[in-house]
């Protein structure tokens, strides 16, 4: 799983630009707020931390924060079953508020209600933990923001992570890392 990550950054580079819609104003100003839980949060927190440009808080939890209203937030769900109880929670109160809202999901409810809402998706590839399926998140998150106008183009970085990525697992296989601690962990608790 680990050693797809590379094929998941370019996958996301070689992604069509999403479609927006009534996004494409740059919140720069009440930054976007991107509702996750357990992997599909870690591929925010990827994205955030990438995000320079633009205020991005990784929100886990029910519903969104109590300022993303008055300040009138974007609001981008992602959940990789797309049934995460949390992120329907999000998107359910920043419809109530009229947030602009956004979604990335490998189906499930969430790609329903984005459907029926007209809400910008980024269906991202199925049958993976979430976990494992990082790249395809956090690449799915940074091509969004793009499109949105909130960080500047972000394929060539996702390139640039794939390339690395798959330099160190290309050392780390003729340095046996793994096998080398696995023999030191050998009758041990």
């Amino acid at each position: 799983m680990v050693a797809d990550l590379p094929r998941q950054l370019r996958w996301a580079a070689d992604l069509d630009e999403p479609e927006i819609g009534d996004l494409s104003p740059a919140p720069a100003s009440s930054g976007v707020v991107v509702a996750g839980m357990g992997g599909s949060a870690l591929a925010c927190d990827v994205a955030a931390l990438t995000a320079h440009q633009l205020p991005v808080l990784v929100h886990r939890g029910y519903g969104v924060p109590a300022w993303a209203g008055p300040a009138r937030s974007a609001v981008v769900a992602v959940s990789y079953s797309g049934n995460t109880e949390e992120t329907l929670s999000a998107l359910h109160q920043a419809a109530v508020e009229r947030l602009a809202v956004a979604v990335v999901a490998s189906g499930g409810a969430i790609v329903e209600l984005a459907a029926t809402e007209g809400w910008p998706t980024v269906v991202v590839p199925g049958g993976l933990q979430p976990r494992a399926a990082v790249g395809y998140q956090a690449g799915a998150l940074l091509r969004l923001l793009t499109a949105m106008g909130g960080i500047g183009d972000a394929r060539p970085a996702l390139r640039e992570a794939a390339a690395v990525v798959e330099a160190r697992l290309a050392d780390a296989v003729h340095d046996d890392h793994a096998l080398q601690l696995a023999a030191r962990l050998v009758d041990r608790t």
